[in-house]
């Protein structure tokens, strides 16, 4: 028998022939002889307590150092009096004080001290007094108080120790070592307090095996050769992999249970440690792993098991050590080591006792539903009030992230979110049912119909407008507290606020005459408007629509009103034979008189310095500002109708109901007749280039000539008398009123821009604004309206040269990537700078998707057959070659370890990030479209042109199958909760369901087929995109809630009033945020459409209104 004696558990006496001196030894040896603070911390049974045995024994040799030992789990803790006693025991012990002082009466002497501060004194007064050499305080077991109240206190002291060496050079002499099983973290958790932060962390690791070698070979070698006893202990290491006690215990083993002199390790691991190992656990060392593992943490033993689950199940794709909490406290139990920056399981031997059939026995043991789950089961799974539902369900569902359940839970946790959903339809078809029965939700029904009838048939534009504002105002007191949209008893009034917000050109509508209303001018400034009437009155109106100022003073009908050039005055005509010169607080200052019947029109002259008027008398004159009439134009044959000064202002035109207009010069003369309208000529003005004029006649029509007398276009259209006529300040447009009750804006060829409607009598008089954005128009009807002409164009993105197939957001929202078929895709920001274009594909580029991780990679699919990885500087990363045909999507998985893509050739197909494909999908008849993976990634879902959808699980099995859609499905999404997924088809419809393959809802509305579906991240609205030009917002329930398709047109470019986009749209998407959608179209180009709440469209409405909302 051997007299070498290997020690399995406890200190090793110093120079103990197997202690195994590491890299700790020395440092730990030289760091308290520089008079550091260390700390060892580390699992158990790593040989903490034998190197203080060693360095202890070294330091007072050596060093001639005092050290001191204090075991805490030696003092007891009943109070923190006791405690505080107890080490100044120790300390008095250790240090050989009892001869020089009675700890007993000193510490009765200061009872009016805390113990924390008699401890302090102590260690001032007396430690350092008596002791003269350098002072070393080791402090074993330190976890053994970390659940005291006072811990906090003592190791603040220990700090305060180290801190004061900066007043008193006493305390340089003295220096700690902590020694146990914690983290800095754990030493002072008040967060109110200055975290433990000083001192040295000695890490000390297991042996290695050169380490090992000199102190463990010895034994072995006894009765054995030199090499075999290496190769027992080269053996011993790869089970353990130097852990100190596995090492002692296992060369013990090799010495006393050996059947041979051989190397047969292997065979005594497996009988003596691994199998029936708590029986042969006699030193508790696998027990004390376990129990600090599932007993020291309880709050967190779920997470730190799933953790270690993670480990085990993942080991070749290795988990990152991030020195988080819960990771610390893994290692602390030993199970675990980091090792290249990667969390491993120490050795084979714990990877065999704590295996992954003991986690999930572990995990089960915790799980939070034990109770309902035993039932359940119980009842051969029948009893299905046993399931979890709402809050407990959610809360099992968390607790289930990150683990692998045995089926029975699986199953268990299946069943109750079906039960959950079963009772969540019920509710929705309860809700139906009553919200039918609720009066008040019917009239909010009715009001947003309403709405949309008077905007749409009668052209009440304002009124509308007003109409579905209030509804929604009651929408909003009904629902109360922002519920999710899933709540609200209706949705149309979003639909209609959406719209009406959408094509709306009234601006506002100005209500005050008793009369009606014969003229309207725009302020040079274009900030007021002056308004004429038959209530023989003008007025000033400021664009609010806010009366400022009644101009009193004309005995009859107000019949024009003209503002001067700088803004400081107007200038009215009326049926009392006069003209009348006002300033702007409605002050007469000068009456022109001379006509002898009703002065019918009045106009400045472009210096401001003269008037020209018209009147029924058959002239025409111009006058100064002091009433002096100047000229006088004779020569129509009938009442002259209107007036309009040249741009240069050395020439006037004039109107005349003998159905001609004529040019004049300022002398009288008349240079030109106009000739050509078959009735009256009721209107006309000088374009303001003053290369032609435009006249408006009874006859129907308006009329565009050169001055040469020649008509250049002639404006059909409305269906009775033209009132009105007037140039856009650019030249490039005119407007025309009638007594058909409408107003008209054209381009100069005769095209007819737009048709503003919604008068009750006629349009009498219009006029641009001076920037040409907007339109004012008046009506017998007693009212003027304000239009806008400017519209407001979509934010696009244009630099393709062909389809916009496929849009993404980045993971961070700030920037998009565009795929098209031009073979590039292109990554751009928020504002539509194009960032980057990316080639190398050789074909369409079909599908684009971020890395959901933010580490800045993107993977592509092509008609080459091809995927792509790439790096946002444009570098190609990776080319995934395997599929047949066509790639037609491709998504990433949400931890960004794996991509999934769909190919023309039937199948879809799993991949690492190296380009190896792990499976393939195979089970649909036809070409898959379109691929997306569970946001926990242990599923993906599939569409193809079979006409089907189905759902598989990562090892390559068919789940469930979704039949339904009568034509190809082009597109699938799993909703962001992974519960619900939902298609897009060419049979023009969408689809919701549930997991099991149940159609929840079908999304009917557009007119071709639907390419594109996607959730919003708030999982209460889904957006669709068709062939048929348009994008559409649904809510969950299959009721639109947006129509996004086009915009309104800028008039004032030639463009319609509503701008119709019939390119079909590929791609949807929304941002991360949820406020807007991108598309991509046929037309090459990516547009933004914005996502309004209640509130949002509610503020915009108000906004247009001119309210405060």
């Amino acid at each position: 028998m051997t007299v070498y004696q290997y020690q399995v558990g406890g200190s090793l006496e110093y120079e103990h022939p197997t202690y195994v001196k590491r890299l700790a030894d020395s440092e730990l040896y030289a760091s308290l002889i520089a008079g550091e603070f260390c700390y060892v911390l580390n699992s158990r049974q790593m040989g903490k307590s034998s190197l203080q045995v060693q360095t202890m024994k070294r330091l007072r040799e050596k060093a001639g150092f005092k050290c001191i030992a204090i075991d805490l789990t030696d003092i007891g803790s009943e109070t923190s009096d006791y405690w505080y006693f107890g080490i100044i025991s120790e300390l008095v012990r250790g240090g050989a004080l009892s001869r020089k002082v009675d700890s007993d009466s000193w510490w009765q002497q200061r009872q009016l001290l805390s113990p924390s501060q008699r401890l302090s004194q102590f260690i001032e007064d007396v430690l350092l007094t008596e002791i003269s050499q350098n002072i070393v305080i080791f402090i074993d077991e330190i976890d053994s108080i970390l659940n005291l109240s006072w811990k906090d206190d003592f190791f603040l002291l220990i700090r305060a120790c180290y801190n004061k060496r900066a007043i008193n050079s006493e305390y340089k002499r003295l220096t700690f070592c902590l020694l146990g099983v914690a983290t800095p973290a754990d030493l002072i958790r008040d967060k109110d307090r200055t975290p433990f932060n000083i001192g040295k962390a000695i890490d000390l690791t297991g042996f290695t095996f050169d380490e090992a070698k000199p102190a463990l070979i010895p034994g072995l070698i006894e009765e054995r050769s030199q090499e075999i006893s290496e190769e027992i202990l080269a053996e011993v290491f790869q089970w353990t992999n130097g852990q100190p006690f596995l090492m002692q215990k296992l060369c013990q083993l090799m010495v006393y249970k050996s059947a041979s002199r051989t190397t047969d390790v292997e065979d005594l691991v497996k009988k003596y440690v691994i199998d029936n190992w708590e029986a042969n656990d006699e030193q508790e060392h696998f027990k004390t792993i376990r129990r600090r593992l599932l007993l020291d943490y309880q709050d967190r033993t779920a997470l730190l098991l799933g953790i270690y689950q993670q480990i085990l199940t993942d080991a070749d794709r290795k988990i990152c050590a991030d020195n988080s909490l819960d990771q610390r406290r893994l290692q602390l139990s030993g199970l675990v080591v980091k090792r290249n920056g990667y969390l491993q399981v120490y050795n084979p031997i714990y990877a065999a006792i704590f295996n992954l059939h003991w986690v999930q026995q572990e995990l089960a043991k915790l799980r939070p539903y034990q109770e309902n789950f035993a039932a359940w089961i119980a009842s051969n799974r029948q009893d299905t009030s046993r399931l979890l539902h709402g809050q407990a369900l959610d809360d099992a569902l968390q607790w289930k992230v990150g683990k692998r359940l045995s089926d029975e839970d699986n199953d268990f946790l299946d069943a109750s979110r079906d039960d959950e959903r079963r009772e969540l339809k019920k509710n929705y078809e309860s809700l139906r049912e009553f919200r039918k029965e609720f009066r008040e939700v019917f009239k909010m029904e009715e009001a947003g119909r309403n709405a949309l009838e008077f905007f749409q048939s009668d052209g009440k534009q304002i009124s509308a407008l007003r109409v579905a504002i209030e509804a929604g105002e009651d929408l909003k007191k009904y629902i109360l507290d922002n519920p999710p949209l899933s709540e609200y008893p209706v949705t149309n009034i979003l639909l209609v606020l959406q719209m009406i917000l959408g094509k709306i050109r009234e601006r506002r509508q100005f209500v005050g005459h008793d009369y009606s209303v014969n003229s309207v001018s725009f302020s040079p400034t274009g900030d007021v408007i002056a308004i004429t009437s038959d209530d023989r009155t003008a007025k000033l109106c400021d664009l609010q629509g806010n009366y400022l100022v009644t101009f009193i003073g004309h005995d009859y009908s107000v019949n024009s009103v003209s503002f001067s050039p700088t803004g400081d005055a107007i200038a009215t005509a009326s049926s009392d034979e006069t003209a009348k010169l006002w300033d702007l607080q409605g002050h007469c200052l000068v009456t022109f008189t001379g006509h002898y019947d009703w002065v019918t029109s009045v106009s400045f002259s472009p210096t401001g310095d003269e008037l020209a008027t018209t009147s029924t008398d058959g002239t025409a004159k111009l006058w100064d500002l002091q009433s002096n009439c100047l000229v006088t134009f004779t020569g129509h044959h009938n009442s002259v109708t209107s007036v309009s000064f040249s741009p240069t202002g050395d020439a006037i035109a004039t109107a005349s109901s003998d159905e001609t207009a004529k040019l004049w010069n300022l002398q009288g003369n008349c240079l030109v007749t106009f000739t050509g309208h078959h009735n009256w000529v009721t209107s006309v003005s000088f374009s303001p280039k003053g290369d032609a004029i435009v006249t408006a006649s009874d006859d129907n029509t308006a009329k565009l000539w050169n001055l040469q007398g020649n008509c250049l276009v002639t404006f059909t259209g409305h269906h009775d008398s033209v009132t009105s006529v007037s140039f856009s300040p650019t030249g490039d447009m005119i407007a025309t009123t009638s007594t058909d009750r409408t107003a008209k804006l054209w381009n100069l060829q005769g095209k007819c821009l737009v048709t503003f409607t919604g008068y009750q009598n006629w349009v009498t008089s219009v006029c641009f604004s001076r920037t040409g954005g907007d339109l004012a128009t008046v009506s017998q009807d007693k009212t003027a309206k304000l239009w806008d002409l400017q519209g407001k164009c979509l934010v696009n993105f244009t630099g393709h040269n062909k389809s916009v197939i496929s849009v993404c957001f980045n993971p961070q929202g700030d920037a998009i990537a565009t795929a098209s078929s031009d073979k590039t895709f292109k990554l751009w920001d928020l504002q539509g700078k194009r960032l980057l274009t990316f080639t190398g594909h050789n074909n369409s580029v079909n599908s684009v998707s971020f890395s959901p991780t933010g580490d800045e990679i993107i993977a592509t699919a092509s008609d080459d057959n091809t995927t792509k990885l790439w790096d946002l500087q444009g570098k190609c990363l990776i080319t995934f070659i395997g599929h047949r045909n066509s790639v037609r999507s491709v998504c990433f998985s949400s931890k960004g370890e794996m991509i999934a893509t769909a190919s023309q050739d039937k199948t879809a197909r799993l991949w690492d990030l190296e380009g190896k494909c792990l499976v393939t999908f195979t089970g649909h008849h036809d070409s898959v479209t379109s691929v997306s993976f569970s946001p926990i990634g242990d599923a993906v879902a599939t569409a193809s042109s079979d006409k089907t959808a189905k759902l598989w699980d990562l090892q390559g099995n068919c789940l469930v199958t979704f039949t339904g859609h009568n034509k190809s499905v082009n597109s699938v999404s799993f909703s962001p909760t992974g519960d619900t997924i939902a298609t897009a088809s060419q049979d023009k419809t969408a689809k919701l369901w549930d997991l099991q393959g149940n159609c929840l809802v079908t999304f009917t509305g557009h007119n071709d087929s639907v390419t594109s579906v996607s959730f919003s991240p708030t999982e209460d609205k889904i957006a669709t995109a068709s062939q048929d030009g348009t994008a559409k917002l649904w809510d969950l329930q299959g009721y639109l809630l947006a129509d996004f398709s086009g915009y309104k047109g800028n008039l004032l470019k030639g463009e319609a009033d509503f701008v119709q986009l019939k390119s079909p749209i590929y791609s949807i998407c929304f941002s991360r945020d949820g406020k807007s959608l991108i598309t991509g179209s046929q037309d090459g180009k990516v547009r933004f459409w914005p996502v309004e709440s209640l509130d949002e469209l509610l503020a915009r409405g108000r906004e247009w209104l001119g309210e405060k909302f």
